[in-house]
């Protein structure tokens, strides 16, 4: 004997509709064929599977919103670091074409300040001129920091070593503040 099962809606005699899992096997009685068949009342179980498939739909449209906000999230942050990459790479050519053209002058500043010097001051001249230098000096180095920054930035840097003497620095120090 096999057995068969269906799911169906069924209408009770009361005319309420429920869900009911039938199983029917041909039985033989007394050399008559027959149909066994029960009945179970699924329907508790049929309503916790269509909730559970209404979380599931509605899980899948919350993971496919907050997937469409991740992307957006993903885009505007792939936007704004393109163009605080760019921002930076024009901050680095400015600094670095500024440097430039205040060095030129720096030098020549520095240039004609060393030249006066020669040419016989008075002493009190000659610290005006020493001052001059001196400034002019530190602002040309400032300058250099100032490119040393976008090479960095670049990753073009290289360090060299060279002797510092402190009593030189204290003293140009010293004398732009006098």
């Amino acid at each position: 004997t096999r057995i068969h099962n269906l799911e169906a809606r069924l209408r009770k005699r009361n005319g309420e509709v429920i869900w009911g899992l039938m199983s029917a096997s041909l039985i033989e009685l007394g050399g008559v064929t027959c149909v066994l068949a029960v009945i179970h009342d699924i329907t508790a179980h049929k309503a916790a599977e269509d909730e559970l498939a209404g979380y599931r739909l509605h899980l899948e449209q919350l993971v496919a919103k907050r997937t469409a906000d991740l992307d957006i999230a993903n885009r505007s942050l792939r936007e704004a670091k393109d163009a605080a990459e760019a921002a930076n790479r024009a901050k680095s050519a400015f600094l670095a074409n500024m440097s430039h053209e205040i060095r030129t002058p720096m030098n020549a500043i520095i240039g004609v300040a060393n030249m006066l010097r020669r040419s016989g001051l008075t002493a009190a001249q000659g610290e005006l001129l020493d001052k001059l230098g001196a400034a002019g000096e530190h602002l040309l180095a400032t300058i250099n920091d100032i490119l040393d920054l976008s090479k960095i930035e670049a990753g073009k840097f290289s360090l060299d070593e060279a002797p510092v003497s402190i009593a030189a620095l204290l003293g140009n120090v010293r004398s732009m503040l006098d």
